[in-house]
């Protein structure tokens, strides 16, 4: 079984610290993990690959909070690629759970 957990955050803190946990115990239960995150510079990436997670990035805007009208814009354009993209990596990863982190991500 393939899990396929999605973090819109590129330093390492909660969300990726519960990936990091489960995945020896998921592993143990036939579980593989793959963790997606953002393609931005950040720690979270190499903590994980170090514990032999899977880690894929790409690019994964979020929303800000900011009053800046292109941000937004910049968020609503990307939306449907980036949707398209995480599509594609279920398939191609054969995912069976996707876990989304973050309430507004």
């Amino acid at each position: 079984m393939n899990l396929l957990s999605i973090i819109h955050y590129p330093v390492f803190g909660g969300p990726h610290n519960q990936a990091l946990r489960l995945s020896a115990p998921l592993t143990a239960c036939g579980w593989k993990t793959t963790v997606l995150l953002p393609d931005e510079p950040g720690n979270a990436a190499e903590r994980l690959r170090a514990a032999e997670i899977v880690v894929t990035k790409t690019k994964l805007h979020r929303l800000r909070a900011t009053v800046n009208p292109l941000t937004h814009a910049l968020f609503g354009i990307s939306f449907w690629r980036e949707v398209s993209a995480i599509r594609r990596l279920i398939r191609q990863q054969d995912i069976d759970l996707v876990q989304v982190h973050g309430l507004v991500n």
